[in-house]
């Protein structure tokens, strides 16, 4: 059964008024773990971070809340809508374990 943690990261601001999240963006971090990733995400110099992230045993953890931005996307578009990252999305990080149980998302090395 999935456990569930919070472990709030500094890189976040506010959401613009009025935008409800109707995105969810998965993202491959391509670290060793899911305490590296966490731990980037947390690191207030990398200026990233994510909504979820989702370790291999199933334990997710909350960085940021849905009501604010999380520093993720970038200059994302999707379906005609920009800047995904400032308005609309909430983003679930996942580890290693997706590409390693599925073998679909190859990386070149």
């Amino acid at each position: 059964m999935p456990r569930f943690a919070d472990r709030p990261s500094p890189n976040h601001d506010a959401r613009p008024t009025g935008q409800t999240v109707d995105i969810l963006l998965l993202h491959y971090t391509d670290m060793e773990s899911a305490e590296a990733a966490l731990e980037r995400l947390c690191d207030p110099s990398a200026k990233v971070s994510a909504h979820y992230c989702v370790d291999e045993d199933g334990t997710v953890t909350r960085l940021v809340g849905e009501d604010r931005r999380a520093w993720h996307a970038g200059a994302a578009s999707w379906a005609g809508a920009s800047d995904i990252n400032a308005a609309r999305s909430a983003s679930n990080w996942s580890t290693r374990a997706i590409a390693a149980d599925t073998g679909r998302f190859p990386r070149p090395r």
